[in-house]
């Protein structure tokens, strides 16, 4: 997708507030894409369901998005396939908004120590994906 289409498409999906699911995968987003879909997850009730799976997402980026779940009503959320490591991670985790029940983080750069967070911490998650990270070994 084009620069142009793309930012069609996050100006409507700050401005939609009936939408319940965004995949937004396989796009290249920026500090202002995030910016514009964290904006979008705090003022939106009815998106329960974000798809940023292979975004190109780092923990720069993820920071500009976590840092709105708290007001928001997510409950399955896939970052998967994006460059998220323990620092972004731990980001992640403190700011995982309550409704959330499905969190998918498979193909990032999550190991052990933010595993441990992960498992001991979050009290709301039903499934957790997070298979082929470092936390899996060299072989992963």
């Amino acid at each position: 997708m084009n620069e142009g289409a793309l930012a069609n498409l996050l100006d409507g999906l700050c401005n939609n507030k009936a939408l319940k699911k965004f995949i937004g995968a396989v796009n290249k987003l920026n500090n202002q894409h995030m910016e514009c879909i964290g904006h979008s997850i705090q003022n939106d009730t009815a998106l329960k369901e974000l798809d940023l799976n292979q975004c190109d997402i780092d923990d720069e980026e993820a920071a500009h998005l976590t840092k709105c779940f708290s007001g928001s009503r997510l409950e399955n959320l896939c970052l998967s396939l994006n460059s998220i490591g323990d620092h972004d991670c731990g980001s992640l985790l403190s700011f995982i908004p309550p409704t959330l029940k499905k969190l998918a983080i498979t193909g990032n750069q999550i190991t052990e120590s933010s595993l441990q967070t992960i498992l001991t911490s979050n009290r709301t998650l039903k499934i957790f994906w997070m298979n082929v990270n470092p936390v899996f070994g060299e072989d992963y």
